[in-house]
This record gives structure tokens, sequence and C-alpha cells, in this order.
């Protein structure tokens, strides 16, 4: 009875390691089955990511940028150095309304921090005169 019993255990417990060891071979391959899915999603990140910033060494000068072939940030060297030469004239049409409007708007900007300015320094004026 005793070996009876012995062997029945002994069975049990070689199901049990059989069971376990099934077990994680499959949520194991389960796992490498995801990992290699995740994998791949990154290559293709990378390689859309490689589209889009270009190589430092291969471009050293400013350059439109296309983003996954949909959008193009275009580059604004020649505006921003017509801005600060104030010749336009070799610039585009479309170039020369941007520049209008970027130089009305920054005009803008100097003004008011101008004002801000000599707001301040009349304050400081003001209040060190009158203590």
């Amino acid at each position: 009875m005793k070996k009876q019993l012995l062997a029945v255990g002994c069975g049990v417990l070689a199901l049990a390691v059989l069971t376990g060891v099934g077990t994680s071979t499959y949520y194991g391959y389960e796992a490498m089955k995801k990992i290699g899915t995740v994998d791949s999603k990154v290559v293709e990140l990378n390689d859309v990511v490689k589209k889009a910033v270009p190589d430092e060494n291969e471009n050293k000068k400013e350059d439109d940028i296309a983003i996954d072939g949909q959008y193009v940030i275009k580059s604004t060297k020649q505006i921003s150095d017509a801005y600060i030469s104030g010749n336009k004239d070799d610039l585009s049409e479309e170039d020369k309304e941007t520049l209008d409007m970027a130089s009305k708007i920054i005009d803008k900007i100097i003004k008011f921090f101008l004002v801000v300015s000599n707001k301040r320094q009349y304050m400081f004026y003001i209040s060190y005169s009158f203590f």
C-alpha cells in the first residue's frame, strides 16, 4: 500500500512538473512573439525617424525638412538674412510677403518692449525721486 501511494505521489509530482514546464514554455513563446512584434515596430519607428531627421554629417546647412512625407518645414534662412540685411531683392514673392508680415510683427514686439522698458525706467525715476 505504501509503494502504491508513493508511486501515485511521484506520478502526481511528475505531472505537476510537466504541466509547469509546459505552461512556462507556452508563456515564454507568447512573450517572445510579443517582443518580436514590438521589436519590428521599433525598427519601423527608427525608419520613420531617420526619414524625418536629417543626418548631421550629410547636411550641414539649413534646408527644408520633410516629416513623414506629408509636411514640409521650409527653411527661413533666406528670409532671416533678408531681414537682417534689409535687402529683399533675391526673395520670391511668397518669401517677400512672409518677410513683410514677419517684419510688422517684429516691429510691434520691439515697440512694445521699448514702451514697457521706458515705463519701467519712468516708474523707477518717479519712485526714486519722491523717496
